[in-house]
């Protein structure tokens, strides 16, 4: 089966032990496979996914996002893809508030989103300022251009890592 394609499983069960009886295909989403970006886009999604989700954890929220992720990935909309990271993190409980600033309280136009928080201007430091375009992406608002959702996926990746090395041991 395809890693982007919808499909229905049909199984069977005896005691704890799942066969698969047939697979119903829904959406093949064909659009991915005709550009290299929505390929690569698709594949940083399901990672993200991977990243945050247990394999067997239920998130409606977290299907909803990655759906339509990859439709809009299939029907050519790519760059409006990347808003399915902001909806993927908050599914997972991570993504920070970004109207109000966790300093101060206030509400606010942050400067700078990271990991759990958001600062407004004059609690952050100017060294740690982003891009005025990645701000309105992280908080949603439409017409991103291909560097931004660039940035975007950037920013979404390095949201997961410190989350899937959560509790994992790392020896030489």
């Amino acid at each position: 089966l395809d890693l982007f394609a919808s499909v229905q499983v049909h199984a069977h069960t005896r005691g704890s032990l799942w066969s698969l009886h047939a697979a119903d295909v829904l959406n093949m989403r064909l659009g991915i496979r005709e550009s290299l970006s929505a390929s690569s886009r698709a594949s940083c999604l399901c990672r993200v996914v991977r990243g945050l989700f247990a394999e067997m954890q239920p998130s409606s929220k977290a299907y909803r996002a990655l759906v339509t992720g990859m439709d809009l990935l299939a029907c050519g909309r790519v760059c409006d893809a990347v808003a399915s990271y902001r909806h993927l993190l908050d599914a997972a409980g991570v993504f920070p508030d970004v109207d109000r600033c966790a300093r101060c309280d206030r509400s606010c136009t942050p400067v700078w989103i990271g990991d759990e928080a958001a600062l407004c201007e004059s609690c952050a430091s100017p060294d740690i300022r982003m891009p005025d375009a990645l701000i309105a992406a992280l908080r949603g608002q439409p017409g991103i251009d291909e560097s931004v959702a660039l940035a975007v996926e950037t920013w979404a990746l390095r949201r997961i890592e410190p989350i899937s090395t959560k509790g994992v041991r790392f020896s030489r």
